[in-house]
């Protein structure tokens, strides 16, 4: 099935794949599916079987599969997997692992959320914001879903099984290397866009790019009072010539990364209280330099949002911590604990700090099918008892546990989204090959594909 087919709404299997989409997988966990619903969902990991052997293979891979610049190439230029293609896979990845806790096979189950942890870290091992923020959402995707799984089959050595997901943790980018890649690629992406405005001709994908931008509205405006909105590619040249250049923006660039390495400097719970100023002090710097503004949003950014999102991800790591260990004691006690404190040191090294206030999560019993929650604060520093908040920057609490199930998943189900198919189809393969090894065997992952 092409892309565009995935659109068609009456198509059987494109409502599975908004199921999927739409419910991040791991709600497959909910035990009230009928057997229409457990078929469709095994139709479609059988059509992407090939897809799945080369994932359990290319996800053990000590080193990142994404393919690496030939020398003197320029970043920008690079060839990766599509961010786009890395959501279905994850999302395949997980199904399985669901669908395997319903025929009993917890090992399977693990295995599977165990590769969704090291596709996770493949992301981290590339030097770009946009990796980045993928491998946090595959982390915070895989961190909900064994916080889904760990109440329901605690293994017998979960201390064991973290420390396997932990394990990537050291072959992760820094953030040194991070800055001195983001140099290089903005200098790069900085210079062709002035190259372009010198001489149009020799660039005709950037003119390409600029239509797309002039229709779709998002050609950046100078801050220059001489200068006007571009009504049309040509007036942008012409006004990135007359009022901006290399050298003014590449300062701009330069004095944003001083700005960001002081405020990194500061531990999480101290930046969050300047990050609008942060804010608001680099969408100030990038005013008069254009194409600067353009690769990072505007004044509309929220430059101190990867370092939210960063930490918002490490806490879901931390309160798995948590919630393991509280699992295990009641394992072992046959009743939850009192409070974190009785963890330390037997099951916890340390009591688990919320990012956002500096001390530790809360943890408190409850009357509910779980018996306890685990929250953070949040930006707020207010303890709202458990109410989840919309976002991180948004008043409430960020609950870790129990996973929180969006109400659209029964309105789903309502509207009847697995009905029979009309007609069987053959399925088509997923992968150019099947029987790929090594490292090139990770190059072979393709899209996901339906029935």
């Amino acid at each position: 099935m092409e892309p565009d087919d995935w659109n068609n709404p009456d198509d059987h299997h494109v409502r599975i794949r908004r199921l999927v989409d739409e419910n991040l997988a791991r709600l497959s966990l909910i035990d009230s599916w009928s057997r229409d619903e457990h078929a469709a969902i095994r139709r479609w990991l059988k059509a992407n079987a090939a897809t799945l052997d080369d994932l359990a293979h290319a996800t053990m891979l000590e080193h990142c599969w994404h393919e690496s610049p030939e020398n003197g190439a320029r970043l920008y230029d690079r060839i990766t997997m599509p961010p786009w293609r890395i959501h279905p896979l994850a999302k395949l990845m997980a199904m399985k692992a669901n669908v395997s806790t319903f025929e009993g096979q917890w090992d399977e189950a693990y295995a599977w959320n165990l590769r969704m942890h090291r596709m996770a870290d493949h992301e981290y091992q590339e030097p770009s914001d946009i990796r980045l923020v993928l491998g946090m959402w595959l982390e915070r995707f895989a961190c909900d879903q064994l916080m889904v799984l760990l109440p329901r089959h605690l293994p017998e050595d979960v201390s064991r099984y973290l420390k396997q997901v932990a394990e990537g943790d050291e072959l992760r980018c820094s953030w040194e290397a991070r800055d001195r890649a983001g140099m290089l690629f903005t200098r790069d992406y900085l210079e062709a866009w002035y190259a372009w405005s010198a001489s149009p001709e020799t660039h005709p994908d950037f003119t390409s790019l600029a239509e797309v931008m002039l229709s779709n509205d998002v050609l950046p405006f100078f801050a220059n009072p001489a200068a006007s909105r571009p009504a049309d590619v040509e007036s942008f040249r012409r006004q990135l010539e007359e009022h901006s250049s290399l050298e003014r923006e590449w300062r701009a660039y330069c004095d944003m990364i001083e700005a960001s390495r002081n405020w990194f400097s500061l531990s999480f719970h101290e930046a969050w209280q300047t990050a609008d100023g942060f804010d608001r002090r680099q969408c100030e710097i990038i005013k008069h330099a254009p194409i600067l503004s353009m690769l990072i949003g505007g004044e509309a950014s929220r430059p101190s949002q990867v370092r939210v999102l960063h930490e918002t991800t490490r806490l879901r790591r931390t309160g798995l911590e948590a919630v393991a260990a509280i699992l295990r004691f009641q394992h072992e006690q046959g009743e939850l604990p009192r409070s974190l404190d009785v963890l330390v040191p037997k099951f916890l090294r340390s009591l688990p700090l919320d990012p956002f206030t500096g001390r530790p999560l809360t943890y408190r019993l409850t009357s509910g099918a779980n018996g306890f929650v685990v929250y953070s604060w949040g930006s707020d520093h207010v303890d709202d008892g458990g109410k989840n908040a919309a976002g991180p920057r948004d008043r409430g609490d960020i609950v870790l546990f129990p996973v929180q199930i969006p109400s659209f998943t029964t309105r789903m189900r309502n509207e009847s989204l697995f009905r029979p198919r009309p007609t069987e189809r053959p399925s088509a393969p997923c992968l150019a090959s099947s029987t790929a090894s090594g490292h090139n065997r990770a190059h072979a992952v393709a899209d996901v594909r339906l029935l």
